[in-house]
């Protein structure tokens, strides 16, 4: 509602706009001293873009597994049954988790009944495993980092 009052249709019309802001003339001791010109004096931008990816770090080791053709079949059937064998580094973070995704993007949560082994070797991670649906199985050979099989 408020963006429709300032005659704005959608956030998209907001996004990057400095202009907009504007600082209260309110006194507290604790936020007394921030300088918020580095928010209210931007520089004028030269182009507008607005990012639809999270990120660029380049491919992934999920990339990686997704890719492989057996697995996908079994992603992409919701059935079946496939196994990798995987080095794993710990700077490949999050592994499976956008196996997860893809598998839950197709067949929501419950509809998967295929099996996918990963077999991993090497020193995993942060978050390996987080997130993972009933189906997808990791072992690892080696060590974990923090977080494994969160959420």
């Amino acid at each position: 509602q408020t963006l429709a009052d300032m005659g704005y249709k959608s956030l998209r019309d907001v996004i990057g706009r400095a202009d907009l802001l504007v600082e209260k003339d309110v006194k507290v001791a604790k936020t007394d001293g921030i300088d918020l010109s580095v928010l209210t004096n931007l520089p004028a931008p030269t182009k507008r873009e607005i990012r639809t990816e999270a990120h660029g770090n380049g491919p992934t080791l999920d990339d990686e597994i997704l890719a492989d053709e057996a697995i996908a079949r079994v992603v992409k059937a919701g059935k079946g049954s496939a196994t990798k064998a995987i080095d794993i580094v710990n700077t490949d973070r999050s592994v499976a988790t956008k196996l997860s995704g893809e598998i839950g993007r197709l067949h929501g949560d419950k509809g998967f009944t295929g099996k996918i082994e990963l077999a991993l070797t090497g020193s995993a991670g942060q978050s390996l495993g987080a997130f993972l649906l009933p189906g997808v199985e990791l072992t690892v050979s080696g060590e974990a980092n923090d977080y494994v099989g969160k959420g």
